[in-house]
C-alpha cells in the first residue's frame, strides 16, 4: 500500500454473502499485476505465529516477515475462539501492515463482536479494533444480494462442470474431478497437501 491509500480492508458480512470470492479476484487481480501476495486461511496464520513463537520471535517481528515476502497478505475467515490467539492478533497483524504489506482480511463478524465472550475480551478487541482505525485499515461491511450465496453458486457450477465433463467421456475423478468443480471445497488430511491447496 502507500501512504495515501488504505493500509487494508476488514471485510465481514454473512455467510454466503461472497466474501472470499470478493477477495479471491483481488487476489488474481494483483498476482496478474506481478505483486507478490500471500494466501492464507486464519487459522493456518495463527498456527504460523504460534510455531514461531515457540522459536522465541515476537509477534511483530512474524508479521514484519509475512510484510517482507508479499506485499498483499490476505486471509480469509478471521474468527478468534482462543484467548491466545486474542492476545497477539493485534501485535501480529499491526507489524505485518508496518511492515508495508496492505492486509485484506474476511469474517463473518464485525472487528468489535470477534472472540464474542472470551475471557479477557475487553483486553484485546478494543486494541485491535482501534489498531485497524489507527493504521487505516478499512472496514467494510458487504451485504447479501437478496437470496444469493455465492457458495451454493460455485457449488452449483462445480456440479453443472462435472456433469458436462462426465457427458464428454471426461475424468471427473481424483485430480479431474477437482478441476471439474472449479477447485475442491474441502481438503483431507490436513497435511501439506492440503495447506497448499488452501493456499491455491
Amino acid at each position: 500500500h502507500t501512504a495515501a491509500g488504505p493500509a487494508g480492508v476488514y471485510l465481514h458480512g454473512p455467510v454466503g454473502s461472497g466474501k472470499t470470492a470478493l477477495m479471491d479476484l483481488l487476489l488474481q487481480s494483483c498476482r496478474g499485476a506481478g505483486a507478490s501476495c500471500r494466501r492464507l486461511h486464519f487459522h493456518e496464520l495463527m498456527e504460523h505465529a504460534h510455531r514461531q513463537m515457540h522459536k522465541k520471535r515476537a509477534p511483530p517481528e512474524i508479521g514484519a516477515d509475512l510484510a517482507a515476502e508479499a506485499s498483499l497478505v490476505c486471509l480469509d475467515e478471521m474468527a478468534l475462539t482462543d484467548i491466545a490467539d486474542a492476545a497477539i492478533v493485534t501485535r501480529l497483524l499491526e507489524g505485518c501492515v508496518s511492515g508495508g504489506a496492505a492486509v485484506v482480511t474476511t469474517s463473518n463478524r464485525r472487528p468489535e463482536e470477534l472472540y464474542w465472550n472470551g475471557l479477557n475480551r475487553h483486553v484485546y478487541i478494543p486494541g485491535f479494533c482501534e489498531m485497524l482505525g489507527r493504521r487505516g485499515v478499512v472496514v467494510h461491511e458487504l451485504q447479501a444480494e437478496g437470496d444469493t450465496d455465492y457458495r451454493a453458486r460455485r457449488a452449483d457450477q462445480g456440479t453443472r462442470r462435472k456433469a458436462e465433463a462426465s457427458a464428454v467421456g471426461g475424468d471427473v475423478s481424483g485430480d479431474g474431478a477437482e478441476a471439474a468443480a472449479g477447485g475442491a471445497r474441502y481438503h483431507w488430511p490436513a497435511d501439506g497437501a492440503a495447506a497448499a491447496a488452501i493456499r491455491r
